[in-house]
């Protein structure tokens, strides 16, 4: 029989010191990785042209490093808190979201970009974490393919939107007038 995992909460990640960056998925401890250049270039490329979007509206757009609570509120207790995220980009539309601490609650949209090490953690364990939250947007970007997946929530589970090409524009179904031809996504590849 093995032995009972100990459940982690806040306290015990804020504890560790070294040098790594961490995300607490209900209790579990999960190692990120530095991204490579073509992780880089593709954030940089999407903050640009979600900041293009959101410049003159009251939403913002945030990205890694940058610890979310998507299940908490500020003040709660640390030991109470076991998932802290970190997405590569997020936007978040209510300004009580956004404290000196953190970001508290689920982004209205959420965007990872696929490594090696995180193909399985971004595509089962952060989309059923993200659906669960209440993201009502959450993109995948596949830079082995150069596609970006869109799935938005409908009823408490994720609808596809679209799963997009370099020869195609991105819709987004929560900002209807967000339109982003995937192409700019990838061009500095």
């Amino acid at each position: 029989m093995l032995p009972e995992r100990k459940s982690l909460s806040l306290i015990d990640l804020q504890e560790i010191d070294d040098g790594n960056r961490y995300e607490l998925i209900d209790g579990e401890l999960y190692l990120l990785a530095s991204p490579l250049p073509v992780h880089t270039l593709i954030s940089d490329a999407l903050h640009i042209l979600l900041n293009q979007y959101f410049r003159k509206k009251k939403c913002r757009v945030f990205f890694a490093p940058a610890d979310v609570y998507l299940f908490n509120q500020p003040g709660d207790p640390k030991k109470n808190i076991d998932t802290v995220v970190q997405p590569d980009m997020f936007v978040i539309c209510d300004p009580k979201q956004v404290t000196e601490k953190g970001f508290f609650g689920p982004p209205s949209l959420v965007v990872e970009i696929l490594s090696a090490s995180s193909i399985s953690t971004d595509k089962v364990t952060k989309f059923l974490l993200y659906r669960q939250a209440g993201v009502k947007e959450y993109w995948i970007v596949n830079p082995k393919n150069d596609t970006v997946t869109v799935h938005f929530l409908k009823n408490d589970s994720y609808v596809l939107g679209g799963a997009y090409t370099k020869e195609e524009t991105l819709v987004s179904e929560t900002f209807p007038e967000l339109e982003i031809p995937v192409a700019e996504i990838f061009a500095g590849l």
